[in-house]
């Protein structure tokens, strides 16, 4: 399987490459050593069935998802084998890589393709019920789609929550909030001649009910609204998740 950009310290092991084992790249190595006796998880992900070598203590430590999943009298808890085949596998690459070191690598929302990989991360952390996680991916998310004043935000991004998020989650919240403020501050960038007027009329004609709505929340409405502030990454983070409830994802 060809790599995929990601962070060039911190590979993850993976079937039949040379790569170096994830848990060789810990915070603390020294202080690590608890894992030696850890049974060894295969996940395997996407259409691709692309094979991941993970921990089992490193999976419970912060997913209730994975406590519950590897403790239970179930088929994988037996097997040490979970199958995703609907999940994206450059998402779960940065997923596994938060397990090991805790954090985000701001390398990761440069590019087009790393951003909705992170976003992506974000839902599997609503998915695993990671609160902690989805915060880290919302404030790297929040901080690529916010910067580009005048440049415009990418309608990509927009079109990728509508696919993948139900309209009551908090990232959906986010970019649409967003792509609103730079609608309102960039809006030269969505007209005619402007960077982002094909995908964003593609935007308006896919999903009809969305596009009417950007556009009426962009603009002030005859001085009725005031104008459109910057989105911050506070007013977009997931509390503790309690088991056993539904996410709003």
């Amino acid at each position: 399987m060809k790599e995929t950009s990601m962070e060039k310290t911190a590979t993850i092991k993976k079937e039949n490459d040379g790569s170096t084992p994830m848990w060789a790249h810990l915070k603390n190595p020294d202080t690590d050593y608890w894992l030696a006796s850890s049974p060894i998880i295969t996940l395997v992900v996407g259409k691709e069935k692309q094979k991941f070598y993970v921990h089992k203590d490193v999976l419970i430590m912060d997913s209730p998802f994975f406590k519950k999943c590897l403790s239970c009298p179930m088929k994988e808890a037996s097997t040490n084998v979970i199958e995703f085949p609907e999940d994206d596998v450059l998402g779960f690459e940065r997923f596994i890589i938060y397990l090991y070191k805790d954090e985000i690598s701001e390398a990761w929302v440069g590019s087009k393709e790393d951003v909705l990989a992170t976003m992506y991360t974000w839902l599997l952390g609503d998915k695993f019920m990671m609160p902690d996680l989805q915060n880290e991916a919302m404030q790297r998310i929040m901080r690529s789609l916010t910067w580009t004043t005048g440049f415009g935000m990418d309608p990509a991004f927009y079109a990728w929550a509508i696919d993948h998020l139900v309209s009551t989650s908090q990232l959906y919240h986010a970019t649409k909030d967003t792509f609103v403020w730079h609608l309102s501050n960039s809006s030269k960038a969505y007209q005619r001649g402007g960077h982002h007027y094909g995908g964003f009329n593609q935007l308006l004609d896919r999903y009809k009910d969305a596009g009417n709505e950007l556009l009426v929340r962009s603009l002030p409405l005859l001085g009725l609204r005031g104008p459109v502030v910057r989105p911050q990454f506070n007013g977009y983070m997931v509390g503790e998740r309690v088991e056993g409830v539904p996410a709003s994802t």
